[in-house]
């Protein structure tokens, strides 16, 4: 666990090259109320029964168990979430109260065919929605990996135009994110796309209350590179409607994913035209609204993210999410003053000061990448 409190503190900056756009938004107007609903898929299409979590934290080792339910093929069951956008959450702080950030594992069990209710992940699935004239579009998904900062596909930006209009005025990019009790929305500031990959990494503001005790969940990163056979878990948040008119009450309607798989090969320079970058394919199909969503191996650890599917070929694409952390420089924007927020930096050397936490960062080393000094990668299993 991480705790963010006033106390002053060093941060050195990182002096490798970064892509980042600045975004002008068309934000939430203040008391805008979201309400996603949350319906369960087709049964060949849901996920996984029981999630099993592990937080992964400095001096704690605590382990819980979320029941997830199998639903009669004729029942119809809907979650529903719904929160206010507050555009400055801050207000409701006292000086001294600290954020706490929990890096999790997890790991599902059970088998393909039942529910997940999504708020067992926490807050660290997001869905994307881009703000502009014409609507409120819920095109992707992504996963909190640190305070206000998340990682998802970079097509999940480029489609359509939209990434134009981010880095000019014609739009904003949002995120929801499911918790118990509730939902937390974030505000992109700052889009990060990383060279050579199908990944970017987000930069964002919390505008909606803070969650119980302040306590946020990210998680847990893993430099380790899956085998052929090895399991993975992918989910997502796919929506009904992809575009919704933006008014004072936003309802949507989403389908959460959870399929679990196997490593069918490896690609670590990538998987030619299809995928840019180190991925791995996998045997199952999903869905275009999980883009950019988070995969866990089999000890519950974030691998990768949902990439790409072959449409009807029972195979999907992960991107492995090690590029992410060293060839681009995220920029925390959040939490607000009088918070510690560091310098622009790659999400290793963020690291668990920051709550970004990863396992065996030492997978990586010095090494010349396009004429530039970066850090290289080693895969391990």
């Amino acid at each position: 666990m991480v705790n963010l409190d006033a106390a002053a503190c060093l941060w050195s900056d990182c002096p490798l090259k970064r892509k980042r756009s600045e975004i002008n938004p068309h934000n939430f107007d203040d008391g805008e109320r979201v309400m996603p609903m949350i319906r369960p898929a087709p049964k060949a299409a849901r996920g996984s029964c029981r999630a099993v979590e592990r937080v992964c934290a400095s001096l704690r080792n605590r382990r819980e168990s979320v029941k997830w339910l199998e639903l009669p093929e004729q029942l119809v069951e809907i979650e529903q979430f719904s929160t206010f956008a507050d555009l400055n959450p801050e207000r409701g702080l006292r000086r001294g109260d600290p954020l706490r950030f929990d890096a999790k594992c997890f790991r599902f069990e059970g088998a393909n065919g039942d529910y997940m209710p999504v708020a067992s992940q926490q807050g660290i699935l997001l869905a994307l929605s881009f703000r502009d004239d014409d609507g409120h579009h819920t095109t992707g998904s992504g996963v909190l990996v640190g305070p206000g900062l998340a990682i998802c596909a970079a097509h999940v930006l480029q489609d359509r135009g939209f990434y134009e209009k981010l880095t000019g005025t014609g739009a904003t990019l949002v995120g929801q994110a499911p918790i118990p009790g509730g939902m937390l929305l974030w505000t992109v500031k700052h889009v990060t796309l990383v060279p050579d990959s199908d990944l970017a990494i987000l930069s964002m503001s919390l505008t909606s209350n803070y969650p119980p005790e302040r306590r946020f969940t990210v998680a847990h990163i893993t430099t380790r590179m899956p085998q052929v056979g090895d399991e993975l878990t992918l989910t997502g948040l796919s929506a009904v409607r992809e575009t919704e008119e933006i008014a004072s009450v936003i309802r949507m309607e989403l389908t959460p994913g959870c399929l679990k798989t196997r490593v069918l090969q490896v690609y670590p320079e990538g998987a030619g035209s299809m995928i840019v970058g180190p991925c791995v394919a996998v045997d199952c199909e999903a869905s275009g609204g999980m883009s950019g969503g988070p995969v866990f191996d089999s000890r519950g650890f974030l691998v990768g993210i949902v990439s790409a599917a072959i449409v009807g070929g029972n195979t999907s694409f992960v991107s492995h999410v090690w590029p992410a952390l060293v060839r681009s420089q995220a920029n925390p924007v959040w939490p607000a003053d009088p918070y510690p927020r560091p310098a622009p930096a790659t999400l290793l050397h963020l690291g668990n000061k920051f709550g970004v936490t990863i396992e065996r960062p030492d997978a990586f080393a010095l090494c010349v990448y396009n004429d530039e000094i970066s850090l290289g990668y080693s895969a391990w299993s």
